[in-house]
């Protein structure tokens, strides 16, 4: 008995490929000869002056000020404009350890991003003492400017490569929290 062979599906078949077919020519071509794309960059251009000269919009930070009156330590916040690009925390803190004079020697020079927080790495700051009131300030003023210039909740101090330990006699080893 032979059997009888159903031809009946093959036309559809030869047409869905057919119709595949030309919407991957169609897509090739539209992709080759279409609209450019207008995908955004991925970090922030650094605007130029306009045709008019007009310099780049600037960006504030809130660096902390401090002063000391009748015995008092008294805390204030300075608005400062940086350019465009510049790490705010960053500007803030080395704002602050400029203005407060108290180790002018001091830098902040990376910040590395953690997990709910960020490792500071510092030049020249936890090398020595600066006496006990001045060591207080000195790390209450840089958790301030992180605070104000970022949603961070802890930092991390290091020096030279390796996580700080103490600024005089306070112990700063370890997570410090910001908030």
């Amino acid at each position: 008995m032979k059997r009888r062979r159903n031809r009946s599906g093959r036309p559809v078949l030869w047409m869905a490929a057919g119709v595949a077919l030309a919407l991957f020519f169609g897509l090739f071509i539209y992709a080759k000869t279409g609209p450019p794309s207008r995908l955004e960059p991925a970090t922030p251009e650094v605007q130029k002056p306009d045709e008019n000269g007009v310099p780049a919009q600037l960006l504030t930070v809130k660096v902390p000020l401090v002063s000391v009156v009748g015995g008092e330590t008294q805390w204030s916040v300075e608005d400062v404009e940086i350019a465009p690009g510049a790490d705010p925390v960053l500007e803030a803190v080395n704002g602050f350890l400029q203005r407060s004079k108290i180790a002018p020697d001091a830098r902040l020079l990376e910040i590395r991003l953690r997990t709910g927080g960020a490792e500071l790495e510092f030049r020249n700051l936890f090398e020595r003492g600066y006496g006990t009131d001045n060591d207080s300030t000195i790390l209450e003023g840089v958790l301030r400017a992180v605070r104000e210039n970022s949603e961070l909740e802890t930092v991390i101090f290091w020096q030279d490569g390796e996580p700080a330990r103490t600024l005089g006699n306070l112990d700063v080893g370890g997570p410090q929290p910001v908030r």
